[in-house]
């Protein structure tokens, strides 16, 4: 496993991170809160830097905890809150934790650089998929339940507590006049398959989640899905500013830069940014 990256900081900065993160911060610092918001490396706590140096940071595990702990530190008169986060924990990404992402890629990830830009693009299109029409987002305004909508946007209410762990259940309610499957949780891995088994009988056929960060399916179902007529579409879009890349991998070797950077903007639509060179 590799070591978690520091993140320099310059004095006035103010950091959220746990207690037990405290010593390996590079820097002095005046601690001027404890949060109460506890993890597996102790307790949050607030500081502000008072001279330039390296941060470990470490934050809580759950969309609430985030929540409580961005309010907490915009008491203290901050421009911009900037939220360091891993893949697998994109749901920080959330439209209503984060105004905006940024995603991060590099060598570090995989010795293939090919795999790297697949693998990116993939996520990247998770990440920014379309929104749905406001019809029928006015439509699904107030639900609760999971449900199923024809053409003409008539609804058949799933009757689960939750999909998730119920995934089968779900294709009782499916037949050829389904047109959307809008999902009050999350897409899983199960539920893909549902749909892949059922894709000769669902023509035209769209799932619909309130943001991407509710597709917890892996890599592999989300290509599947892709090869059939399946769409998946977002009530809350992600605003994705830009990508950044790192040529250098820290177990020791390097991708070439300029053909990195061309792999990647032949690709993807959006600015796309060397951390070691265009930021200085």
């Amino acid at each position: 496993m590799k070591p978690k990256p520091r993140i320099k900081v310059y004095p006035k900065t103010i950091i959220a991170t746990a207690n037990d993160c405290l010593k390996e911060c590079y820097f002095d610092f005046d601690i001027h809160e404890k949060t109460n918001i506890r993890t597996p490396l102790g307790e949050i706590v607030i500081i502000e830097a008072v001279t330039e140096g390296l941060a470990l940071v470490a934050g809580p595990s759950t969309i609430k905890e985030m929540k409580l702990l961005i309010s907490k530190i915009g008491k203290y008169n901050v421009n911009k809150i900037l939220i360091d986060g891993a893949l697998f924990r994109k749901s920080i990404a959330s439209f209503n934790i984060a105004d905006a992402a940024i995603l991060s890629t590099g060598a570090s990830y995989n010795k293939s650089i090919h795999k790297v830009v697949d693998d990116t693009l993939l996520l990247l299109e998770e990440l920014i998929l379309d929104k749905v029409s406001n019809k029928i987002i006015n439509t699904l305004k107030n639900e609760t339940k999971s449900l199923i909508m024809d053409d003409d946007l008539n609804k058949t209410i799933i009757d689960l507590d939750t999909v998730l762990d119920n995934e089968t259940t779900v294709k009782k309610y499916l037949d050829n006049s389904s047109r959307y499957l809008y999902l009050d949780g999350a897409l899983s891995n199960k539920l893909v398959q549902v749909i892949i088994d059922h894709r000769f009988e669902l023509k035209d056929f769209t799932i619909i989640v309130k943001d991407a960060t509710h597709i917890v399916v892996d890599a592999s179902y989300f290509k599947k899905l892709k090869f059939t007529n399946t769409k998946i579409k977002v009530i809350n879009k992600i605003n994705m500013l830009f990508l950044t890349y790192n040529p250098h991998s820290s177990l020791g070797y390097d991708f070439n830069n300029s053909q990195f950077r061309s792999l990647l903007q032949e690709k993807i639509n959006l600015p796309i940014i060397n951390v070691l060179e265009d930021l200085e």
